[in-house]
């Protein structure tokens, strides 16, 4: 059987979630962390996720403001919306390879959100992602998204931008409140 990992109260500074848990005699492997399991946890500095887990929920690292550190596996396919909102202490993050799809708002006020690596298999990209991340200044972008959603970077200190060549539209304020942008490179085609 498999579980997921949901309404935790372990008051450790460093999660790590187990790859298989034990129940009345059977064992379980843990494929999910659900939606708003560690909402609000701000004694949470650092999370070591398992290759097991294929689903990080909706909300389920919600404004843990200490938050640092994430090491997240490459069986990950799904991060859900505002996954990681408000996590103020997050500086840099990569999206592991075998994700297709970041939700809305998954980044949503990292204020210390310096660099973000996003990999060629990401191919669509929620509305207000990257809003008001005021560090962010790196991003490399290698998505194949089709579409920059509406406020995806809005608010952020990126000084530049490369328009990846798979972008046919761009949404309403992709990039409202971007002061320190100086340069967007627009594909020819």
């Amino acid at each position: 059987g498999s579980v997921a990992v949901w309404n935790c109260y372990n008051n450790q500074d460093t999660v790590i979630i187990p790859d298989v848990v034990m129940y009345n005699g059977e064992k379980y492997t843990v494929v999910a962390i659900e939606s708003g399991a560690f909402w609000g946890k701000d004694y949470i500095v650092s999370v070591i996720i398992p290759n097991t887990v294929t689903s990080i929920g909706q909300s389920a690292f919600r404004e843990c403001e200490n938050l640092s550190s994430v090491v997240m596996p490459n069986s990950i396919t799904n991060i859900g919306n505002a996954a990681f909102w408000g996590c103020s202490n997050l500086t840099s993050f990569t999206i592991p390879t075998t994700i297709e799809e970041i939700g809305d708002n998954v980044f949503h006020h990292c204020v210390s959100l310096e660099e973000v690596s996003i990999p060629s298999t990401v191919t669509n990209i929620d509305n207000s992602c990257f809003s008001f991340n005021q560090s962010l200044e790196s991003i490399e972008f290698n998505a194949q998204v089709t579409r920059l959603e509406k406020d995806i970077f809005y608010y952020c200190k990126m000084t530049s931008f490369t328009i990846p060549s798979t972008v046919k539209e761009i949404g309403e304020n992709a990039f409202y409140g971007c002061g320190s942008i100086s340069e967007i490179t627009i594909p020819s085609s």
